[in-house]
Protein backbone atom coordinates (compact mmCIF):
# COMPACT_ATOMS: atom_id res chain seq x y z
CA UNK A 1 0.00 0.00 0.00
CA UNK A 2 2.82 2.42 1.27
CA UNK A 3 4.59 1.32 -2.04
CA UNK A 4 1.46 1.99 -4.52
CA UNK A 5 1.09 5.47 -2.87
CA UNK A 6 4.35 6.87 -2.96
CA UNK A 7 4.42 5.60 -7.18
CA UNK A 8 1.14 7.23 -7.24
CA UNK A 9 2.21 10.78 -5.88
CA UNK A 10 5.47 10.48 -8.14
CA UNK A 11 3.22 10.09 -11.12
CA UNK A 12 1.40 13.14 -9.60
CA UNK A 13 4.55 15.10 -9.32
CA UNK A 14 5.67 14.13 -12.55
CA UNK A 15 2.30 15.50 -14.68
CA UNK A 16 2.43 18.28 -12.46
CA UNK A 17 6.13 19.23 -13.54
CA UNK A 18 5.04 18.49 -17.20
CA UNK A 19 1.52 20.85 -16.84
CA UNK A 20 3.81 23.60 -15.49
CA UNK A 21 5.55 23.34 -18.33
CA UNK A 22 2.75 23.68 -20.66
CA UNK A 23 0.95 26.37 -18.37
CA UNK A 24 3.87 28.68 -17.81
CA UNK A 25 3.48 31.79 -20.72
CA UNK A 26 7.77 31.62 -21.33
CA UNK A 27 9.07 34.70 -22.68
CA UNK A 28 12.21 32.72 -24.15
CA UNK A 29 15.57 35.21 -24.76
CA UNK A 30 18.28 33.76 -27.10
CA UNK A 31 21.10 33.89 -25.48
CA UNK A 32 23.86 31.99 -27.77
CA UNK A 33 24.45 29.12 -29.80
CA UNK A 34 27.63 27.10 -30.79
CA UNK A 35 27.67 24.17 -33.50
CA UNK A 36 25.54 21.63 -30.61
CA UNK A 37 23.49 23.86 -28.60
CA UNK A 38 21.27 26.75 -28.52
CA UNK A 39 20.48 28.53 -25.11
CA UNK A 40 17.24 30.80 -24.26
CA UNK A 41 16.35 31.89 -20.58
CA UNK A 42 12.76 32.88 -19.95
CA UNK A 43 13.73 36.50 -18.73
CA UNK A 44 9.89 37.07 -17.73
CA UNK A 45 9.69 34.59 -14.96
CA UNK A 46 12.68 34.65 -12.61
CA UNK A 47 13.52 34.82 -9.12
CA UNK A 48 15.69 35.81 -7.19
CA UNK A 49 17.18 35.87 -3.72
CA UNK A 50 19.13 39.21 -2.38
CA UNK A 51 20.85 39.31 0.82
CA UNK A 52 20.28 42.54 3.34
CA UNK A 53 22.13 44.72 1.33
CA UNK A 54 20.33 43.88 -2.06
CA UNK A 55 22.80 42.15 -3.58
CA UNK A 56 21.65 39.26 -5.90
CA UNK A 57 22.51 35.95 -4.15
CA UNK A 58 20.47 33.04 -6.24
CA UNK A 59 17.68 33.10 -9.08
CA UNK A 60 15.66 30.22 -9.86
CA UNK A 61 14.55 30.43 -13.43
CA UNK A 62 13.42 28.46 -16.84
CA UNK A 63 16.37 27.67 -19.38
CA UNK A 64 15.18 25.83 -23.08
CA UNK A 65 18.12 24.46 -25.16
CA UNK A 66 17.88 23.14 -28.60
CA UNK A 67 19.92 20.43 -29.86
CA UNK A 68 21.66 19.08 -33.08
CA UNK A 69 21.28 15.62 -34.04
CA UNK A 70 24.87 14.74 -32.49
CA UNK A 71 24.07 16.54 -28.96
CA UNK A 72 20.44 15.42 -28.70
CA UNK A 73 21.77 12.15 -28.67
CA UNK A 74 24.32 13.26 -26.01
CA UNK A 75 22.23 14.87 -23.97
CA UNK A 76 19.61 11.67 -23.93
CA UNK A 77 22.60 9.53 -22.92
CA UNK A 78 23.67 11.74 -20.15
CA UNK A 79 20.14 11.74 -19.03
CA UNK A 80 19.85 7.92 -18.92
CA UNK A 81 17.35 8.40 -22.06
CA UNK A 82 19.15 6.87 -24.89
CA UNK A 83 16.27 4.78 -25.48
CA UNK A 84 14.50 7.88 -26.89
CA UNK A 85 15.12 8.33 -30.71
CA UNK A 86 17.58 11.79 -30.79
CA UNK A 87 15.80 13.20 -33.84
CA UNK A 88 12.41 13.39 -32.04
CA UNK A 89 14.64 16.08 -29.70
CA UNK A 90 16.96 17.48 -32.43
CA UNK A 91 14.10 18.52 -34.70
CA UNK A 92 13.16 21.55 -33.93
CA UNK A 93 12.90 19.60 -30.39
CA UNK A 94 13.93 21.24 -27.04
CA UNK A 95 14.96 20.42 -23.56
CA UNK A 96 12.94 22.79 -20.87
CA UNK A 97 14.90 23.34 -17.76
CA UNK A 98 14.00 24.23 -14.33
CA UNK A 99 17.05 25.44 -12.82
CA UNK A 100 18.26 27.70 -9.46
CA UNK A 101 21.47 29.39 -10.20
CA UNK A 102 23.68 30.16 -6.84
CA UNK A 103 25.77 32.74 -7.65
CA UNK A 104 27.72 32.98 -3.78
CA UNK A 105 28.89 29.33 -4.55
CA UNK A 106 29.29 29.43 -7.81
CA UNK A 107 26.35 26.46 -8.90
CA UNK A 108 23.35 25.09 -10.70
CA UNK A 109 20.49 22.91 -9.35
CA UNK A 110 18.91 21.45 -11.95
CA UNK A 111 15.73 20.74 -10.41
CA UNK A 112 13.49 19.52 -13.19
CA UNK A 113 14.01 18.88 -16.56
CA UNK A 114 11.49 17.92 -20.10
CA UNK A 115 12.35 16.86 -23.36
CA UNK A 116 9.73 17.71 -26.16
CA UNK A 117 9.57 17.07 -29.74
CA UNK A 118 8.55 19.59 -32.28
CA UNK A 119 5.03 19.56 -31.63
CA UNK A 120 5.69 20.34 -28.06
CA UNK A 121 4.69 16.95 -26.63
CA UNK A 122 6.64 15.90 -23.65
CA UNK A 123 9.23 12.64 -24.41
CA UNK A 124 10.23 12.25 -20.91
CA UNK A 125 10.40 14.26 -17.55
CA UNK A 126 13.12 14.08 -14.82
CA UNK A 127 12.22 15.76 -11.29
CA UNK A 128 15.50 14.31 -9.60
CA UNK A 129 17.38 17.15 -9.24
CA UNK A 130 20.92 17.87 -9.26
CA UNK A 131 24.09 19.91 -8.53
CA UNK A 132 26.65 21.29 -11.22
CA UNK A 133 29.52 23.28 -10.17
CA UNK A 134 30.35 26.51 -12.74
CA UNK A 135 34.02 26.36 -13.47
CA UNK A 136 35.40 27.35 -17.21
CA UNK A 137 34.45 23.99 -18.70
CA UNK A 138 30.85 24.46 -17.23
CA UNK A 139 27.89 23.54 -20.03
CA UNK A 140 26.19 26.14 -17.81
CA UNK A 141 28.27 29.21 -17.55
CA UNK A 142 26.81 31.07 -20.67
CA UNK A 143 23.66 30.63 -18.91
CA UNK A 144 25.06 31.33 -15.44
CA UNK A 145 26.94 34.29 -16.48
CA UNK A 146 24.16 36.10 -18.22
CA UNK A 147 21.61 35.84 -16.12
CA UNK A 148 24.02 37.42 -13.60
CA UNK A 149 24.84 40.49 -15.47
CA UNK A 150 21.11 40.93 -16.25
CA UNK A 151 20.35 40.97 -12.80
CA UNK A 152 22.81 42.66 -10.98
CA UNK A 153 24.65 44.63 -13.71
CA UNK A 154 28.14 43.32 -13.35
CA UNK A 155 28.87 42.74 -17.05
CA UNK A 156 29.61 39.30 -16.05
CA UNK A 157 28.64 37.75 -19.72
CA UNK A 158 31.48 39.53 -21.66
CA UNK A 159 34.07 39.26 -18.73
CA UNK A 160 33.65 36.26 -18.99
CA UNK A 161 34.10 35.49 -22.36
CA UNK A 162 37.49 37.43 -21.68
CA UNK A 163 40.53 34.61 -21.79
CA UNK A 164 42.36 37.37 -19.57
CA UNK A 165 39.17 36.66 -16.69
CA UNK A 166 40.55 32.81 -16.60
CA UNK A 167 44.46 32.57 -16.63
CA UNK A 168 46.27 29.48 -16.78
CA UNK A 169 49.07 30.00 -14.02
CA UNK A 170 50.45 26.40 -14.05
CA UNK A 171 51.17 24.23 -16.52
CA UNK A 172 52.86 21.06 -15.12
CA UNK A 173 53.17 17.03 -15.68
CA UNK A 174 52.18 14.75 -13.15
CA UNK A 175 52.71 10.99 -13.57
CA UNK A 176 52.30 11.09 -16.71
CA UNK A 177 49.37 13.47 -17.35
CA UNK A 178 49.14 17.24 -18.05
CA UNK A 179 47.62 19.57 -14.87
CA UNK A 180 46.65 22.89 -15.63
CA UNK A 181 45.64 25.36 -12.55
CA UNK A 182 43.27 27.93 -13.89
CA UNK A 183 42.21 31.28 -11.89
CA UNK A 184 38.51 31.90 -12.40
CA UNK A 185 38.76 35.71 -11.72
CA UNK A 186 35.28 36.02 -13.42
CA UNK A 187 33.56 34.48 -10.39
CA UNK A 188 36.08 36.50 -7.47
CA UNK A 189 34.39 38.25 -4.94
CA UNK A 190 35.50 40.73 -2.37
CA UNK A 191 34.80 39.75 1.50
CA UNK A 192 32.21 41.27 2.89
CA UNK A 193 32.42 44.49 1.29
CA UNK A 194 36.03 44.61 2.07
CA UNK A 195 38.81 45.06 -0.75
CA UNK A 196 41.62 43.65 1.14
CA UNK A 197 40.14 40.49 1.49
CA UNK A 198 38.96 38.61 -1.87
CA UNK A 199 37.88 35.15 -2.74
CA UNK A 200 38.80 33.34 -6.01
CA UNK A 201 37.73 30.10 -7.32
CA UNK A 202 40.80 28.21 -8.75
CA UNK A 203 39.77 24.37 -10.91
CA UNK A 204 42.70 22.53 -11.51
CA UNK A 205 42.19 19.92 -14.84
CA UNK A 206 44.52 17.01 -15.52
CA UNK A 207 44.39 15.34 -18.94
CA UNK A 208 45.93 11.64 -20.32
CA UNK A 209 48.45 11.52 -23.22
CA UNK A 210 45.34 11.86 -25.16
CA UNK A 211 44.11 15.14 -23.94
CA UNK A 212 41.21 13.25 -21.91
CA UNK A 213 39.88 14.75 -18.70
CA UNK A 214 40.69 12.71 -16.11
CA UNK A 215 39.99 14.63 -12.93
CA UNK A 216 38.70 18.35 -11.94
CA UNK A 217 39.74 19.63 -8.37
CA UNK A 218 38.44 23.20 -7.49
CA UNK A 219 39.22 25.27 -4.34
CA UNK A 220 38.05 28.70 -3.19
CA UNK A 221 41.68 30.68 -1.92
CA UNK A 222 40.88 33.58 0.29
CA UNK A 223 43.35 36.13 0.14
CA UNK A 224 44.27 38.53 2.55
CA UNK A 225 46.12 41.85 1.45
CA UNK A 226 47.21 43.31 4.35
CA UNK A 227 48.07 40.67 5.87
CA UNK A 228 49.83 38.94 2.21
CA UNK A 229 48.78 35.69 3.03
CA UNK A 230 45.90 32.75 1.85
CA UNK A 231 43.63 29.95 2.55
CA UNK A 232 41.05 27.79 1.13
CA UNK A 233 38.28 28.31 2.53
CA UNK A 234 35.84 25.73 0.09
CA UNK A 235 36.90 22.17 -1.81
CA UNK A 236 34.93 21.15 -4.62
CA UNK A 237 35.02 17.85 -6.65
CA UNK A 238 33.30 15.14 -7.69
CA UNK A 239 32.25 12.41 -5.21
CA UNK A 240 32.01 8.27 -6.19
CA UNK A 241 28.72 9.08 -7.52
CA UNK A 242 30.28 11.25 -10.50
CA UNK A 243 28.83 14.19 -9.18
CA UNK A 244 29.55 17.37 -7.87
CA UNK A 245 30.06 18.33 -4.22
CA UNK A 246 30.59 21.49 -1.96
CA UNK A 247 32.82 20.96 1.10
CA UNK A 248 32.34 24.44 3.01
CA UNK A 249 35.55 23.78 4.97
CA UNK A 250 34.04 26.55 7.75
CA UNK A 251 30.68 24.98 8.09
CA UNK A 252 31.99 21.84 8.53
CA UNK A 253 34.20 22.98 11.73
CA UNK A 254 37.11 23.06 10.01
CA UNK A 255 40.05 26.24 9.14
CA UNK A 256 42.90 25.63 7.39
CA UNK A 257 45.70 27.88 8.09
CA UNK A 258 46.65 30.95 6.42
CA UNK A 259 49.88 30.29 4.02
CA UNK A 260 52.29 32.79 3.67
CA UNK A 261 52.53 34.25 0.11
CA UNK A 262 56.23 33.79 -1.27
CA UNK A 263 57.71 35.09 -4.43
CA UNK A 264 57.88 32.50 -7.28
CA UNK A 265 54.81 30.19 -6.00
CA UNK A 266 51.38 29.54 -7.55
CA UNK A 267 49.83 31.60 -4.67
CA UNK A 268 51.98 34.45 -5.50
CA UNK A 269 51.16 34.06 -9.44
CA UNK A 270 47.37 33.71 -8.61
CA UNK A 271 47.59 36.84 -6.38
CA UNK A 272 49.01 39.06 -9.19
CA UNK A 273 46.19 37.94 -11.67
CA UNK A 274 43.47 39.00 -8.69
CA UNK A 275 45.18 42.54 -8.29
CA UNK A 276 45.45 43.17 -11.57
CA UNK A 277 41.65 42.07 -12.91
CA UNK A 278 40.61 44.05 -9.64
CA UNK A 279 41.58 46.90 -10.75
CA UNK A 280 39.26 47.47 -13.75
CA UNK A 281 36.42 45.25 -12.26
CA UNK A 282 35.57 46.72 -9.21
CA UNK A 283 31.64 46.46 -9.31
CA UNK A 284 31.99 42.78 -10.44
CA UNK A 285 33.66 42.23 -7.28
CA UNK A 286 31.60 44.02 -5.35
CA UNK A 287 28.55 41.99 -6.81
CA UNK A 288 28.00 39.89 -3.52
CA UNK A 289 28.67 42.30 -0.71
CA UNK A 290 26.91 41.40 2.83
CA UNK A 291 25.37 38.20 3.84
CA UNK A 292 21.37 37.31 5.03
CA UNK A 293 18.91 36.23 2.57
CA UNK A 294 15.61 37.66 1.98
CA UNK A 295 13.57 36.39 -1.30
CA UNK A 296 11.92 38.84 -4.00
CA UNK A 297 10.77 38.82 -7.33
Amino acid sequence: MIRRIALLWGLAFVLMVQSIVYAVPHNWQWIESDDEFGYFVDMANITKTTNFNGKVREAELWLKMKYTAKSAKAVLEDFDHSYINADLLADDGAGIFKIKLDFLRGSVHVLSSSFLDKSGNVLVTDTDAFYQYVDVQSFYRPVFTYVENHLAGTNSYSIYKDKKARPCVNAKNVDGNKEYTVVNLWRAHYLNNDESKAVVPVSVYTYDANMENVRTYCTDWCYDFKNNTYNITAVIQRNSNDEWAYYDLADNGEVSKPTAIVPDTIGEAIKKQLMSFATGHKKLLHRLDGDGLTVER
